[in-house]
């Protein structure tokens, strides 16, 4: 599958979520989830074992895990390799450790999705991070950053697929000698997501509003779909991701025709255990309105060609409908 600037969109929607809603509650992932404060506590500092830096590699420590640059596995073979992490600024200071940070996570979490798929074939690996927060103490810096990733693999030479994981907080601790990793925890709000307003139609109307009004609109509509179709007793719908970028626009004697193509991807918490459902193709759906002084209407939706196929997280094939809806997947909202 080659990549798509819509894809790009939507892994950038859910880091810029991550960082919008700062240091949030969340299902935690790493030892140092529950940490309140920006400066690691003693035990913390003491139990954490500090990375050692070398000409060769340098490794970040979880908690006494070593996590470096992997080996490259034998099978399969990867059409990505492993990378660098990035040397630590000299001097370091508040404007320039934030920045280090977010660039050694990216290249941390990109080397541990190449050492820890095994099954397929990665083709490519994104992986974005934006700083949230620093904050210094006794010439060490605390900085947590906001991430997201997403890489897309393949089977026997052949691309079959994306892998997009939840968005997540990773927390550092770095000096002028060490770069150490504190802990990770997951960005996923807390509770439901709630329904959105439908935006305003822009006044005057024309070929240039018009398209952000229909990309706005039906963002806002695909969100509030997703809550009245998933939601149930057992199951709630705590974030949406959805993107769309209109690409025709046609004027009429009624008013404009616009073409929206989107993506989308959502995370539900059913009975506890959190899961990520997603659209495998790209566009996922287009949606046609036609929009004018007075009404805006949805004419009609165009599913992309393929299956809806559902899966849980061990796998298993829960729904199918050849015919007419795009392809979906759902993985665990944990993976980072």
């Amino acid at each position: 599958m080659i990549r798509s600037n819509r894809r790009t969109t939507l892994l950038t929607a859910v880091l810029v979520a991550a960082l919008v809603c700062g240091p949030v509650a969340g299902a935690q992932i790493g030892p140092a989830a529950d940490a309140p404060n920006p400066a690691p506590s003693a035990a913390q500092e003491t139990t954490a074992a500090q990375e050692t830096t070398t000409a060769e590699n340098e490794t970040a420590t979880d908690r006494g895990t070593t996590v470096g640059t992997p080996t490259r596995p034998t099978t399969p073979d990867h059409a990505v390799s492993p990378r660098q992490f990035p040397e630590r600024p000299d001097p370091l200071n508040a404007s320039n450790a934030d920045r280090y940070i977010a660039a050694y996570e990216e290249v941390r979490k990109y080397n541990e999705i190449l050492r820890e798929t095994t099954d397929v074939n990665i083709t490519s690996i994104d992986v974005r991070c934006g700083s949230t927060s620093v904050a210094e103490r006794d010439g060490q810096f605390v900085v947590e950053v906001a991430c997201g990733f997403s890489y897309e693999f393949g089977r026997n030479g052949t691309p079959t697929g994306i892998a997009d994981g939840a968005p997540y907080f990773a927390r550092y601790v770095v000096d002028d000698g060490s770069t150490e990793l504190l802990g990770l925890r997951s960005a996923l709000r807390v509770g439901g997501a709630l329904p959105r307003p439908l935006p305003e139609r822009p006044d005057p109307l024309n070929a240039s509003s018009v398209l952000r009004y229909a990309a706005a609109y039906e963002e806002v509509r695909k969100h509030n779909e997703i809550l009245d179709e998933v939601n149930a007793p057992n199951a709630t719908v705590t974030e949406t991701f959805v993107s769309c970028l209109p690409e025709v626009v046609e004027q009429t004697d009624d008013g404009f025709l616009v073409d929206v193509p989107c993506n989308f991807a959502y995370f539900v918490d059913r009975d506890g255990d959190v899961v990520m459902v997603e659209s495998l193709l790209v566009p996922s759906y287009t949606a046609r309105y036609r929009i004018n002084e007075t009404a805006t209407e949805l004419v009609a939706v165009r599913q992309a060609s393929g299956s809806n196929r559902t899966t849980t997280p061990a796998g298993t094939a829960t729904a199918e409908d050849e015919a007419t809806t795009a392809e979906t997947r759902t993985t665990t909202a944990t993976e980072t």
